[in-house]
């Protein structure tokens, strides 16, 4: 018996259990900034120009990218504040009279049509170079936008300029905080838009 035992082959061994997977470390998203944690100028401008954000309202994810978001959200702002200036002439006109094109648009186009209204907001389409297409276009989309404001008011005139100096000082605070420029000023008249927004919101 015990020859037989010696010749038996041996029990098949049983297949170790398999070892789990490393988890994989949880990445720092602070690294993502770029090195030494700074924002990439360009997309913080970007973001910056977003005039809704108030920092403290959680927003659902769009499905384009936040630049594409903040490149749409300024566009609107800029296009909502000159078609309010065509559908109110008298006012709109005297707005941009005084207003720092330069700084408020931020677009070459944009700024030609806010020109072009200083003194056209009564006949938008009169007076128009008839070499520059892109302007004559533009004009056309902010006649068609203002038309659809059958009963406009003064107060809304208000609202989209205060929106339109809020997406402004985004921006400025954006390349300061790039250039590592002091934000206190900047930052200050921020919060000082944000109250006169809430006043004529209610």
């Amino acid at each position: 018996i015990a020859e037989t035992l010696m010749q038996a082959p041996p029990p098949p061994s049983r297949p170790a259990p398999p070892r789990p997977a490393p988890r994989r470390p949880t990445p720092d998203l602070g690294s993502f900034a770029g090195a030494g944690g700074d924002e990439d100028p360009g997309l913080a401008a970007l973001l910056a120009a977003d005039p809704g954000r108030d920092g403290d309202v959680a927003r659902p994810p769009a499905p384009s990218n936040p630049a594409s978001r903040a490149l749409d959200r300024r566009a609107e702002t800029e296009l909502a504040y000159l078609a309010l200036c065509v559908a109110l002439p008298a006012a709109g006109a005297r707005r941009l009279a005084d207003a720092d094109l330069e700084r408020l648009f931020s677009g070459a186009v944009v700024r030609r049509a806010a020109e072009h209204l200083r003194t056209h907001a009564e006949s938008p389409s009169s007076g128009l170079p008839r070499e520059d297409d892109a302007l004559a276009g533009l004009i056309a989309e902010l006649v068609l936008r203002a038309g659809a404001h059958e009963s406009p008011d003064p107060a809304d005139l208000d609202r989209a300029g205060l929106m339109l100096e809020l997406a402004r000082l985004d921006r400025d605070i954006a390349a300061a905080r790039a250039a590592q420029s002091p934000l206190s000023d900047l930052a200050a008249e921020r919060q000082r838009v944000l109250g006169e927004i809430r006043k004529v919101a209610h």
